[in-house]
């Protein structure tokens, strides 16, 4: 009687995993976005622009509608400002990578550390909200 007792019990622990484990209905579904700086190190271009590569994946439901990167050096700084239309990434599940030059408004970069910081902002017109997704990290720029 004890086994078949203890039996139950895992076949119905099993039973609940199972059940909890499926695919999440339409209302219990969160959309998901992440966004990372990736391609260390940064270059430091002639002109004077710092190119780096940043990575982004989101569901396709989200609409990518804007864009921040910045970069700051001791002596320098510099931001690129990017608002839809078109989309700032493309949302369909998969990660997506996009060279992004930033120049200096202040100052010039020069090889060395940089502080970078990158923020998108994702609308999910299901849930009728916004998202907003970022990364930041010191790199190091260096001269090609």
């Amino acid at each position: 009687m004890i086994i078949k007792v203890a039996l139950t019990c895992v076949v119905a622990a099993l039973g609940m995993g199972v059940l909890t484990s499926g695919p999440a209905t339409a209302g219990e579904s969160t959309a998901t976005a992440s966004v990372r700086i990736v391609d260390r190190p940064a270059v430091l271009r002639p002109d004077g622009g710092v190119r780096l590569t940043i990575a982004a994946k989101c569901d396709s439901r989200l609409q990518a509608f804007e864009l921040d990167v910045s970069v700051a050096q001791y002596q320098a700084s510099g931001s690129v400002f990017r608002l839809a239309p078109p989309a700032v990434v493309v949302c369909d599940g998969f990660r997506h990578r996009q060279r992004v030059i930033v120049y200096p408004s202040t100052g010039a970069f020069a090889p060395g550390n940089a502080a970078v910081s990158i923020f998108v902002g994702f609308y999910d017109p299901q849930e009728d909200q916004d998202l907003g997704r970022q990364d930041a990290a010191t790199i190091t720029v260096v001269q090609k």
